[in-house]
């Protein structure tokens, strides 16, 4: 797509918002000093550069927001949000949580969140012991589309959904690591899934290890814990379970409910008790996608990956209020049906995947805003499959 249709795209629907510079040091060009006074401040949609320091949390809500840190931000307390529309969004990017946060259950609390949540790079420090439990690092209920991408998180992550709300997680390229607790034998699982559907792509996921005594279930924890109708596709993936002791954990497991559980054969699960518990794995031949991020003046990218002979077509579009199902598809599309462009239509060839790039205008205006990928695969092997959703967000 060259930088003049891209501009006539996202300008045609909107999407540019207002920045606001946050730098706990007043350094020039700063409008606040604080993150909550920022937040409390700014217009629904507003883009919030921060620069390096250390920041307290703060709560939002019916209020959209893009969130970028440099590299040095560090938060110390919990990032709220509630009760955002379909038209409002939230994307936080390049920030580290430090330490455990007493009196709040997760570092980022999500609920209820119609709209697409991005959190990019996203980092934690626990601060807690062997002996002591951790903050979840995400607690994601009722989101309709949230990525999670590129992050490094230790503590468990819980998504899930209630009351026929449609919930939908992907995450791609991530390090989920659940929290061990050797002293007393109850450590977490890395990802917690209570309904919804759930994507994990070209990711690690570890439970947390237990200590000796198995009289309160599994001394070692599962990489992954489905309830309830979960959907779980897990593609170009390692999960296991924890380590640290000889009694249990598995990859995957499912306690409550019938959870749906289909794996590519890319993936691997490694569990002391056994590869899953509760469900039964679907294993076939499945795409998967990933994609890149870029500044203003770089380039975004999209990189499918299928079985040889394939045939592919990548398209690319902003994100939806809603998923969106295509009669013959089972996975649905995160863009708008209106909102895309078909971008390159190819066959998969050995060692060379079909991509697309995007060139990005030198515009600060352009900085929040994001592009969804998908690639609708077909072939002897695959039949006729969507991929996973992709993100490429100018940063």
């Amino acid at each position: 797509m060259r930088p003049a249709r891209l501009v006539a795209f996202v300008v045609g629907t909107s999407v540019l918002s207002q920045t606001f510079v946050v730098d706990a040091a007043n350094g020039p060009g700063t409008n606040f000093t604080s993150l909550p006074a920022a937040v409390a401040a700014v217009p629904d949609g507003a883009v919030l550069l921060v620069r390096p320091g250390s920041y307290a949390g703060f709560t939002a809500a019916q209020k959209g927001l893009v969130v970028l840190g440099e590299p040095g931000v560090t938060i110390t307390d919990q990032l709220a949000f509630d009760d955002l529309g379909t038209s409002q969004s939230i994307v936080l990017r390049d920030l580290h949580f430090q330490g455990a946060v007493p009196g709040v259950y997760a570092l980022i609390s999500l609920t209820t969140c119609r709209g697409p949540v991005l959190l990019d790079h996203i980092t934690n420090t626990p601060g807690c012991s062997n002996a002591t439990s951790c903050n979840p690092a995400v607690y994601a209920w009722r989101c309709a589309q949230l990525v999670v991408r590129d992050c490094t998180l230790r503590g468990p992550v819980q998504v899930g959904t209630n009351h026929g709300f449609r919930s939908a997680t992907t995450f791609e390229n991530c390090s989920l690591t659940g929290h061990s607790i050797p002293q007393v034998a109850s450590p977490t699982p890395a990802l917690s899934i209570y309904d919804g559907t759930v994507q994990i792509v070209s990711s690690a996921l570890t439970g947390g290890g237990g200590g000796p005594n198995p009289l309160f279930g599994p001394a070692n924890e599962s990489g992954i814990v489905a309830n309830y109708t979960a959907d779980l596709r897990v593609l170009d993936s390692t999960i296991a379970s924890g380590t640290a002791a000889t009694f249990g954990g598995w990859a995957v497991a499912a306690t409550v409910g019938q959870a749906v559980f289909r794996i590519d054969p890319a993936s691997v699960l490694t569990g002391l008790a056994g590869p899953t518990s509760g469900l039964t794995p679907q294993v076939g031949a499945m795409p998967h996608l990933l994609a890149t991020g870029a500044p203003p003046g770089g380039t975004l990218t999209a990189t499918t990956a299928t079985e040889d002979g394939d045939l592919v077509a990548l398209a690319v579009g902003l994100p939806g209020p809603t998923t969106t199902t295509v009669p013959g598809i089972s996975d649905p599309f995160w863009f708008g049906m209106n909102t895309y462009f078909a971008h390159t239509i190819g066959v998969q060839q050995s060692g060379t995947p079909v991509s697309g790039a995007i060139a990005v205008p030198s515009a600060t205006a352009f900085e929040g805003v994001e592009l969804v990928w998908h690639a609708v695969c077909y072939g002897a092997a695959t039949g006729l499959q969507n991929s996973n959703p992709a993100i490429s967000l100018i940063h």
